[in-house]
């Protein structure tokens, strides 16, 4: 099977389903051609990727929400799309802004700063603010993502998340994948109890691992919309 992606738009969110579609191909479940269609696109500083699969026309929509630097340019995409996934989805502001589009826009998964070796958009992709100071200089491939937990470490890092997106995946359970607080001694208290049980640690990594390799790789995501556009791997 073929597939022509379009590089549209100079954003580094772009970079997750790209990687997909290049696993993919190393997988050797596709072809792949990269058409890079940056220059001169008008929806340049947007964050737009675009597939052509079987005579099928998938966008995706990697902005941060519904804040479009300009808007005309964007709706044509939609217009000329036959199923659109959207990261930052929401069915109300879908309604909102595009309309009759709407019933084509479907949710996309977690995006994440990710690559594949020999990536057109190593090094050619904007940043923004903070980020031009925090990933000036730094790569991350498919491998950063996936070290295998087989222990705790004596000084074990704990990540804090004090948000979270409506989730196109599955959702996290409370308790088995991560650990809920609503005070600052709720919080502590929740660390004591993991630095007391590092096999708690060790458990929870390991499910949290096995949730990634089914809904977070590139390739899983890249996979799970093909397959709601109703194309075969």
């Amino acid at each position: 099977m073929k597939v022509t992606v379009r590089l549209l738009s100079g954003a580094d969110h772009l970079s997750q389903i790209l990687t997909g579609f290049q696993m993919l191909s190393r997988e050797n479940k596709l072809t792949l051609d990269i058409l890079d269609c940056r220059k001169d696109s008008p929806v340049y500083q947007e964050a737009f990727l675009e597939a052509q699969v079987n005579g099928i026309r998938i966008l995706f929509d990697l902005m941060d929400g519904y804040w479009y630097n300009r808007p005309e340019t964007v709706f044509p995409l939609y217009h000329s799309a036959d199923i659109v996934f959207k990261r930052s989805f929401s069915s109300v502001k879908n309604s909102e802004v595009f309309g009759a589009f709407s019933e084509k826009i479907h949710p996309l998964g977690f995006n994440y700063h990710v690559f594949c070796p020999g990536s057109p958009l190593i090094g050619t992709t904007s940043k923004i603010g903070f980020l031009k100071k925090r990933i000036k200089g730094v790569t991350c491939y498919v491998s950063d993502y996936e070290a295998k937990m087989t222990h705790v470490s004596a000084r074990p890092r704990i990540l804090f998340i004090t948000r979270l997106w409506d989730p196109a995946e599955p959702v996290f359970q409370a308790g088995e994948n991560y650990l809920t607080y609503t005070s600052a001694d709720g919080c502590i208290e929740q660390i004591r109890t993991l630095l007391a049980h590092p096999e708690q640690i060790l458990q929870m990594g390991q499910r949290n691992r096995a949730y990634y390799d089914t809904w977070l790789r590139p390739d899983q995501i890249v996979a799970k919309a093909l397959e709601q556009a109703k194309i075969s791997l």
